[in-house]
């Protein structure tokens, strides 16, 4: 299938959830929002948040993470990262986790303007 066969199947996916009544939570693989029509299928339903963290705090939780098939190694996981930082930092609902634990961080986002609402 390859990256673009998984890719196409990701959009059919997520375009598939956003038709869905009611509300939803998502959570989308870092390669997702880098095409442009899943990035406008996410802002157009709901909202969005990515989360950020230290390459260096990434890296520790890679190391005892399952291998991952665009980055089997520490050094693909940093060129995926370079690759990307730029384009997730201009995205809507940057979400700094450093030092946040999951419990912390999803407190944070419950309180972001239009989330909870969307959820109700």
């Amino acid at each position: 299938m390859g990256e673009d066969g998984f890719r196409r199947i990701e959009s059919m996916c997520l375009k598939e959830l956003a038709l869905s009544p009611g509300p939803l939570v998502v959570a989308l693989g870092g390669g997702t929002l880098l095409l442009p029509e899943n990035l406008e299928t996410v802002l157009s339903r709901g909202v969005l948040v990515t989360l950020a963290l230290e390459t260096s705090e990434l890296l520790k939780r890679f190391t005892s993470s399952r291998g991952r098939p665009l980055a089997p190694e520490p050094k693909a996981l940093e060129g995926l990262l370079k690759a990307r930082t730029e384009h997730y930092a201009g995205l809507p609902g940057r979400m700094d986790t450093r030092g946040k634990t999951p419990e912390d961080v999803a407190a944070a986002i419950a309180e972001l303007p239009g989330f909870l609402p969307k959820l109700r």
